[in-house]
């Protein structure tokens, strides 16, 4: 994105593959939510960390079955090599808004009730990374 378009606060859009894995607390089973942590290096210039509270979708037949998420984590934890795509809205290089491609992730791990999540709340932090690129030593 040039300076103009900064300077006039545009819109621009990226999508990045980023790693997910999905938690919840001991004793929330009953919550009504799970949480999404979906991190990723170097996503537009910067390791982003997401923190998501996600639900399933009101219309969705899985709404009022508490044990599906245990079973979600259970189903990710078998595959967590695979990644799911992040659509990120920037305005002025920060973000602005981001939408999480479930749908994709869903027919990539072969279960559909990832399909019917939403992300309710999430927050982006921006982490340095573990090592200093040009050392490749770990910071301290």
């Amino acid at each position: 994105m040039g300076f103009l378009e900064q300077l006039l606060g545009k819109s621009e859009y990226k999508t990045c593959e980023m790693e997910i894995n999905f938690a919840m607390e001991e004793g929330d089973e009953e919550s009504g939510y799970i949480i999404a942590e979906i991190f990723g290096e170097e996503v537009i210039g910067w390791n982003k960390y997401i923190h998501a509270l996600c639900s399933f979708k009101e219309d969705s037949e899985l709404w009022d079955y508490d044990y599906t998420y245990v079973e979600l984590i259970k189903t990710a934890n078998r595959f967590p090599e695979v990644t799911i795509p992040v659509l990120f809205q920037l305005k002025g290089g920060k973000v602005t808004d981001m939408r999480v491609d479930f749908i994709t992730y869903s027919n990539r791990v072969n279960d559909e009730s990832f399909a019917e999540l939403r992300v309710k709340a999430f927050h982006v932090m921006n982490i340095k990374s573990a090592f200093d690129r040009r050392s490749k030593e770990p910071r301290l």
